[in-house]
C-alpha cells in the first residue's frame, strides 16, 4: 500500500497517520489459508455479516461508465471495506482537514474507510482488479454524492 496527500505527491503518508484518519489498514498477503483466517477474525471482530466479489477489467461491460460513476465524491452510512485479490486499486480519501489523500492498493491489502467519510475510487493504468466487499449490512453501502450529502444533512 501506498499514500501520500494527493496535492502534494511528494508527501508521503504512514499507516499511522491512516490510523489517525480513522483509516485502518492491513496486509494480508496472499496466500488464501492466513489470508481467510486474518479476515475470518477481521470480520468477527467487526460485526461484518456479508460479502461479495467485484472484478473489473477490460472485459467488463461499460467499464468506462462505471469508473466514472466510482469517481464521483460519495460517502456511505456505513464503513467500507475492500481487499484487493488481484490486481490494483485507487482510493482518494478526505483527510480530517478536506485534503485529499490517495491509497494505492495491490494483492492482499485490505482497508477500512469509516462511515461518512467522503472518498473516491479508480484503477490504475492497467484497469484491472479483483476485489470484495465485506458489509455489515448492504442497506449501508449506498453511495451518498458529496453535492447531496453538504446539501442534505
Amino acid at each position: 500500500m501506498h499514500t501520500f496527500l494527493l496535492d502534494n505527491a511528494n508527501v508521503i503518508l504512514d499507516r499511522d497517520f491512516l490510523t489517525q484518519q480513522g483509516i485502518l489498514s492491513w496486509q494480508l498477503g496472499t496466500h488464501t489459508r492466513e489470508r481467510e483466517q486474518t479476515l475470518a477474525s477481521i470480520c468477527s471482530m467487526r460485526g461484518y455479516m456479508d460479502q461479495d466479489e467485484v472484478q473489473l477489467d477490460k472485459n467488463t461491460p461499460d467499464l468506462e461508465t462505471k469508473l466514472v460513476m466510482f469517481f464521483q465524491e460519495h460517502r456511505h452510512e456505513d464503513e467500507e471495506i475492500r481487499l484487493i485479490l488481484e490486481g490494483n486499486g485507487i482510493f482518494d480519501i478526505r483527510d480530517a482537514d478536506d485534503r485529499w489523500m490517495r491509497i494505492m492498493l495491490s494483492p492482499g491489502d485490505l482497508i477500512i474507510i469509516p462511515a461518512n467519510r467522503f472518498h473516491r475510487f479508480t484503477l490504475d493504468t492497467h484497469k484491472s482488479v479483483v476485489a470484495r466487499r465485506l458489509f455489515k449490512n448492504k442497506n449501508g453501502w449506498k453511495a451518498i454524492p458529496r453535492e447531496f450529502a453538504l446539501n442534505h444533512p
